[in-house]
């Protein structure tokens, strides 16, 4: 944040929780955005954990069930390929759904 910015909004008038939610939290969008996105992939595809602490199939991710599609001897490789793409399908969707505070934050931080 810039030492201006601040400095204006004091002079201004503006309490500290204006200031969070007028100028701190749309300036952090881009940053939040990305958290969330890297944050709900590497929960999506966490399967480690899954295998230690859930024992039973009805309480396992996604991911665990991509697992259970790979055969011992062969794999039906366009079944796994379907089923990836349906679970990719949220994790896009999410994507692009945020897509636009990602984009405002790379131009926002381009200047000139």
């Amino acid at each position: 944040m810039p030492q201006e910015l601040d400095e204006a909004a004091a002079v201004d008038g503006c309490g500290y929780w204006r200031y969070l939610f007028t100028f701190v939290v749309p300036m952090a969008k881009p940053a939040l955005a990305t958290i969330f996105i890297l944050q709900a992939i590497g929960v999506w595809n966490d399967i480690i954990l899954a295998t230690i602490f859930l024992p039973r199939a009805a309480n396992a991710p996604i991911s665990l069930g991509l697992y259970a599609f790979q055969g011992t001897y062969s794999n039906q490789w366009g079944l796994l390929a379907a089923a990836t793409m349906i679970v990719a399908a949220p994790l896009l969707a999410a994507y692009l759904f945020l897509q636009r505070f990602l984009i405002g934050g790379i131009v926002g931080s381009v200047k000139g």
